[in-house]
């Protein structure tokens, strides 16, 4: 290993430890959130055998539960965050709800620069410590990992999962595609939301691997579809087979008794616009808009424009459900679109590794040079502004994304 190569592998460990200290606090917590709470109940049911309901237990009997949404044989979402948390707490005790964020931010981490050896190439010096420092500290996984929701483990498995992916595609192994179909078909067991991630994915996957492997890439994107939607359906069957249905009316949408009687659900439900992400995302995504300014300064750069797009396509795709979603009912938090954080980190490791080779190397026309220098210093202003703003985050008390300004 040359000595270069040791100092970028030295630099991201020693980030990794940085995000893991910065995440540490976590194991002195309890869960004493409303969605923490439930889940603590439900990891309770699991331990007694009583099932993956909260039928029977004292929980109910909490006035701000809303019987009709909770009291059902079959817990809402599926149980694939529950059974990590009950599996961490039965090997470490009250430590194991730590241990798991813990244990998501470690594996989106890495899973992070095993995307970046896939996209950013052959700019992977700068690239890899441009998406090692977002990886570390980008707000939204921040604010995830620092409380016992089911956010922390699907950004973790959805990211595996995606890597994985594009290292079978672009070295043609099928072995590699089946493990991102367990990994995505396991994140979907989180949450749904999950399959969202697959529409960008196979457009990235697309961008990426060679041009003249296309019967290939069209073969293993299909194997990634059939594995993962094999998984999902398993929990369709079993809520067809205990609730009559395999897609509940309620299907995580707020009981309109807990809309009428809790004023923060009646906030995040109501009175929020579903346009609010597209306000909140760049907002608190610092390094967003310079990096689509970025990418249209080097648009001429065709490989960069067809995976910049792809990446942009990820992004739009998740946000673009919740807006929907928003729109009839759901509520609307910025970290219900978590799944737009390996796309947005990628994104600008990309087009600003691609922006710092050109500067560097002087292989451009002196006035796009200017132009990409000032969109670069404006690039590294707004990657200064997210690190901040994901320190910030997990000391705050309250469960949204309060922005810098």
């Amino acid at each position: 290993m040359s000595r270069r190569s040791k100092g970028r592998w030295a630099s991201v460990g020693a980030l990794f430890l940085i995000g893991i200290l910065c995440r540490s606090p976590i194991l002195a917590r309890q869960p004493e959130e409303g969605d923490e709470l439930i889940y603590r109940a439900l990891v309770e049911q699991l331990e007694e055998g009583r099932g993956f309901t909260l039928q029977g237990h004292p929980i109910l009997q909490q006035p701000w539960i809303v019987r009709s949404e909770y009291d059902v044989p079959l817990f809402i979402h599926p149980p694939g965050g529950i059974a990590l948390f009950w599996l961490l707490h039965r090997l470490f005790g009250e430590h194991g709800w730590g241990l798991a964020q813990l244990l998501s931010f470690s594996v989106f981490y890495w899973a992070m620069l095993l995307l970046a050896s896939q996209v950013i190439a052959p700019y992977e010096a700068a690239g890899y410590l441009f998406v090692a420092f977002l990886s570390a500290f980008t707000p939204i996984m921040t604010h995830v990992t620092s409380r016992f929701w089911l956010e922390g483990p699907i950004l973790a498995s959805s990211t595996a999962g995606a890597a994985l992916f594009l290292l079978g595609l672009n070295r043609r192994r099928v072995v590699w595609v089946i493990l991102a179909g367990l990994a995505l078909g396991y994140a979907s067991l989180v949450k749904m939301t999950a399959l969202l991630v697959l529409p960008g994915l196979i457009a990235l996957g697309w961008a990426t691997s060679p041009e003249e492997a296309t019967r290939s890439r069209f073969r293993l994107s299909l194997l990634l579809v059939f594995v993962v939607g094999s998984i999902e359906l398993w929990w369709q069957a079993w809520n067809w087979e205990v609730t009559g249905t395999p897609f509940p009316a309620r299907f995580g949408r707020p009981a309109p008794e807990l809309v009428a009687s809790n004023p923060y659900v009646h906030y995040i439900t109501v009175i929020r616009s579903p346009w609010i992400y597209l306000r909140l995302l760049p907002t608190v995504l610092s390094t967003f808009v310079p990096a689509v300014a970025l990418l249209v300064a080097q648009w001429s750069d065709a490989p960069l424009r067809h995976k910049g797009l792809a990446l942009l396509f990820w992004v739009a795709t998740i946000t673009g459900a919740h807006v929907a979603l928003g729109a009839i009912g759901y509520a609307k938090l910025l970290r219900y679109i978590v799944l737009v954080t390996p796309a947005t980190v990628l994104f600008f490791g990309l087009v600003s590794a691609n922006a710092w080779h050109a500067i560097s190397a002087g292989e451009t026309l002196r006035m796009r040079t200017r132009v990409t220098g000032v969109l670069f210093v404006a690039a590294m202003a707004g990657l200064t502004l997210e690190i901040i703003q994901g320190i910030r985050t997990p000391f705050s008390s309250a469960d949204l994304i309060i922005p810098l300004w």
